[in-house]
């Protein structure tokens, strides 16, 4: 996804795999003085079988994370779960990280 600024309230974006075959990766890029925010919603990548859950990459000017939103990628089996990476340009809000 590419855009000047995203807003995503009340969604769930996600990729997952319980096969041998990897998830998908999810990429969402703004401009670089956009801004990406997430309110009430998760994105996420996970895999329950063989193959590894997708990487999730967010580029943009500011973020901003509320309403117990989730940025998150997870395995409940052999596969591994991918990476999360996000490059900011200006101001990042309501990020944590956990490993689990």
């Amino acid at each position: 996804m590419n855009a000047g600024s995203v807003n995503v309230t009340g969604s769930t974006l996600e990729t997952k795999t319980s096969g041998d075959g990897d998830a998908g990766s999810i990429a969402i890029t703004v401009s670089h003085d956009g801004a990406f925010a997430i309110s009430d919603s998760s994105i996420n990548t996970s895999t329950s079988g063989q193959g590894q859950a997708g990487k999730i990459d967010v580029s943009a000017g500011s973020v901003d994370i509320t309403d117990d939103s989730s940025i998150e990628t997870k395995t409940s089996g052999a596969g591994n779960a991918g990476n999360i990476i996000v490059n900011v340009n200006d101001s990042v809000n309501g990020l944590q990280t956990v490993k689990s």
